[in-house]
């Protein structure tokens, strides 16, 4: 594409996608939604403001830039969830907790947004950063489900994120996988939160395709995307 200038290719249309295999591919989907965990909206909330004022009493916060410690207002951000309306895809098992919206119907700030601005300017003015804008730990018992994603991408263990061996390789896994759940229009989010395997991904566009792709000519596929 690049050389013929082309920068997208863009689809439309009003058909639905045809199924090769419809039974096959609700067993997988089944297969995927059982495995990950289902909590009650308030539960879910309770949660992620515990794991947010974990975050910012532990360090785990960019805090002038890792060098301040800790910084305690900060925390009203966490409570500052609790009254936000969810705004996640409908019957989503990981509960998107960034996809949030403030009483005024705005999208209410993330994380990503708060932690680098947020703590490295020891800003905790909410209205403030509304107006910049306009798993930090992972569950053991989730352990067990990350080891068989990391197996997969052809790694025993998570790389000492401090360490810079392997990380380029790893950073273009991680474009190329990216770039196939893109096409196929999944949540990228199943894969780092809920540890939802490659093959499963793989068996899913498989299911609906009829081909037998395997994982090195789906990862391929990723590298030409």
């Amino acid at each position: 594409m690049g050389s013929k200038k082309l920068k997208a290719i863009v689809v439309g249309g009003n058909q639905e996608i045809p199924v090769f295999d419809r039974a096959r591919l609700k067993e997988c989907n089944k297969k995927i939604y059982q495995s990950c965990p289902r909590k009650k909206l308030p539960d879910v909330i309770d949660d992620y403001v515990e794991e947010i004022k974990l975050a910012f009493r532990t360090g785990g916060v960019p805090v002038k830039n890792w060098r301040g410690g800790a910084f305690d207002p900060a925390e009203k951000f966490g409570d500052s969830l609790r009254n936000a309306r969810m705004g996640f895809c409908s019957r989503c098992p990981y509960s998107d907790t960034e996809s949030m919206y403030n009483s005024n119907g705005e999208r209410h700030i993330i994380w990503e947004h708060w932690g680098p601005v947020g703590t490295n300017c020891l800003i905790d003015n909410v209205e403030a950063l509304y107006f910049i804008e306009d798993y930090l730990y992972v569950n053991p018992e989730d352990e067990q489900r990350l080891r068989d994603v990391l197996e997969e991408f052809g790694y025993s263990t998570r790389l000492d994120r401090f360490e810079t061996q392997g990380k380029g390789e790893l950073v273009a896994k991680m474009q190329n996988f990216g770039a196939m759940l893109n096409s196929m229009v999944v949540c990228s989010f199943m894969l780092e939160y809920q540890r939802v395997r490659p093959s499963e991904f793989i068996e899913l566009l498989n299911s609906v395709t009829d081909w037998d792709m395997d994982y090195d000519e789906f990862m391929k596929a990723g590298e030409r995307n």
